[in-house]
């Protein structure tokens, strides 16, 4: 599937915090304390993978 292929194409980091937020609804808190990092840390790294997503998905021919 193209979304499991862009994904594995994500930072180690960024496919985390990702899937923590998408894939199982955790706060932004929450993946703060499970990550060991600040929360603002969550919100750039997220803000990151969704952007490198969109071009990996776009990359590999997804049409939105």
């Amino acid at each position: 599937e193209l979304l499991e292929q862009a994904l594995q194409q994500l930072d180690p980091e960024l496919r985390s915090v990702f899937v923590l937020k998408e894939v199982e609804s955790l706060s932004y808190r929450e993946i703060a304390q499970v990550m060991d990092i600040p929360e603002g840390t969550v919100g750039s790294r997220l803000n990151r993978a969704r952007r490198e997503l969109q071009q990996h998905l776009a990359d590999l021919g997804w049409e939105a």
